[in-house]
């Protein structure tokens, strides 16, 4: 008889845990990572169909659509029972290499933006030599304690 009675309590106890998991678990739905792809990735691509992603590197102009791609994906991942790492670092590797393949390439600044870092340098270089000479610094004149 006693064997029983614990069968029932263990019975019971494990249907008592497994309810409250559910419901504590907030009702997480299983992982399936055609819903982040469905959900997310979609309409990042639709966004990103109306810039020339193909002649030149996109970043500044579609950094809004690259962080609300980002905000999606973790709260999918939330929801979901998903890993965050490796679904979001599988897709966001291929968005960077269908999008921002370009981006990976330096370029020279235009020739202004070189010309306001560069003059000052150059400027200062001639200055300071004529300064020295014009108010005779370049002498040694220390106080004398006699």
């Amino acid at each position: 008889m006693k064997k029983k009675e614990t069968f029932v309590i263990s019975a019971g106890f494990i249907m008592i845990l497994t309810l409250t998991g559910s419901v504590v678990g907030g009702g997480k739905q299983p992982c399936n990572r055609a819903d982040i792809y469905e959900k997310c990735v979609l309409t990042f691509n639709q966004s990103m169909a109306a810039v020339d992603y193909q002649l030149k590197c996109p970043w500044p102009t579609t950094r809004q659509y690259y962080i609300k791609l980002l905000l999606c994906m973790e709260y999918m991942a939330n929801i979901t029972s998903c890993p965050p790492a490796p679904s979001t670092h599988e897709v966001l590797l291929k968005i960077h290499q269908v999008y921002y393949l370009l981006c990976s390439h330096m370029m020279d600044p235009d020739w202004h933006l070189l010309v306001l870092f560069i003059a000052p340098c150059i400027i200062l270089t001639f200055i300071i030599p004529v300064f020295f000479h014009k108010f005779k610094l370049y002498e040694n004149t220390f106080p004398k304690y006699d």
